[in-house]
């Protein structure tokens, strides 16, 4: 995964936004390009061990974000926003794998495999129609 995520960032991403706490922020770092920053979303029990010396070179930062501490009027502008991307273009995502809803069990072997399976995108789990 870390390679084909160089690839696509070819001369070092701008920003990395890490919402699974799966790819450790020294990794990460070595993805980005000069003033770099990771956007760190992560459950509250995450931790991470990093390597400073790594970041303050090429001027990363680490930013995170909590939404339980953003304000009702904060909430409401932010959801006004997607509403206004569900609205007209959406937000895209490539779509690796769709699976039935009988085959849950087997869609969670499938991500706890990781790279074995090679998805390529999301994975959709769908219920049956009755």
């Amino acid at each position: 995964m870390l390679e084909k995520l160089g690839n696509a960032a070819g001369e070092g991403a701008s920003v990395i936004w890490d919402c699974s706490g799966s790819l450790p922020i020294n990794e990460q770092a070595g993805l980005l390009g000069v003033g770099g920053r990771v956007i760190h979303t992560a459950g509250i029990d995450a931790h991470q061990d990093i390597d400073t010396g790594a970041l303050y070179p090429r001027d990363i930062s680490i930013h995170g974000f909590a939404i339980s501490n953003a304000s009702v009027p904060d909430l409401a502008l932010a959801a006004g926003h997607l509403n206004k991307f569900f609205a007209g273009p959406g937000i895209s995502s490539h779509i690796g794998a769709t699976l039935p809803l009988w085959a849950t069990a087997h869609a969670h072997r499938m991500l706890e495999a990781g790279s074995r399976y090679r998805i390529g995108g999301k994975m959709v789990v769908v219920p049956q129609p009755r």
